[in-house]
């Protein structure tokens, strides 16, 4: 069985900015301007991630699998949609929210809002435990590591490095020591531009202590391998 992950990273990733934001929005002070358009922006944001992300899997990856998982391929999409539709009627209570006149259907508007929110959470937590659960050894079972590897070289590439650097920025607090250590043994065999960016990154995101960890511990198992 492969190796080769294509979802977890990114996964954690995206469990960052939606709990980030869950917290943002129960706690919101409706009567800040700032704040409420602050909020607003930030649900934008998630959503552009999510179908972008979204996007990938649907052409890059799925595809893979579909001639052998139909079924889970067809599921997973179908979950997709579904994420589509609540993300479209939230924008709509966006809307509302930023339109709201008064304070009291300013109060009312981020109630509608922070359930619908809640709501695609949870939504989005399932999806991607089916995803990890059966996709993910789906892949790796069907698709070899070269493929995988080119898939995935395939969606960084088509990502703008300013684009990057913002995936960067949610998912490397958000990996654990060994998960960092394998990027940074990646990183090894990317485009110089590309460890650079991450390298800025992890400066930027990360403390030092475990900045020093990611790097020591990939240079620790590369000796090891030799």
């Amino acid at each position: 069985m492969s190796a080769v992950d294509l979802f977890t990273g990114i996964h954690k990733a995206v469990r960052g900015m939606l709990f980030e934001t869950a917290l943002k929005v129960q706690n919101l002070d409706v009567e800040n301007a700032a704040a409420r358009a602050s909020l607003i922006e930030d649900i934008h944001t998630i959503f552009s991630f999510l179908q972008e992300h979204g996007d990938h899997e649907d052409f890059r990856i799925f595809p893979t699998v579909t001639g052998d998982a139909p079924q889970l391929a067809a599921a997973l999409d179908a979950e997709h949609k579904s994420h589509i539709a609540l993300a479209m009627r939230i924008e709509e209570e966006l809307t509302a929210l930023a339109e709201a006149g008064t304070a009291g259907e300013r109060a009312e508007a981020l109630t509608v809002v922070r359930r619908s929110y809640h709501e695609f959470v949870a939504g989005q937590l399932l999806h991607m435990n089916h995803e990890e659960r059966e996709m993910l050894p789906a892949t790796q079972r069907l698709i070899s590591d070269a493929n995988l590897a080119e898939i995935r070289r395939g969606i960084v590439s088509s990502t703008a490095p300013e684009r990057y650097a913002q995936w960067m920025r949610w998912m490397l607090p958000a990996l654990t020591p060994q998960e960092l250590a394998e990027m940074a043994r990646g990183l090894a065999a990317a485009p110089p531009q590309l460890s650079q960016l991450v390298e800025a990154v992890a400066e930027e995101v990360l403390p030092a202590d475990r900045r020093e960890e990611m790097f020591a511990n990939s240079a620790a198992t590369a000796v090891e391998a030799v």
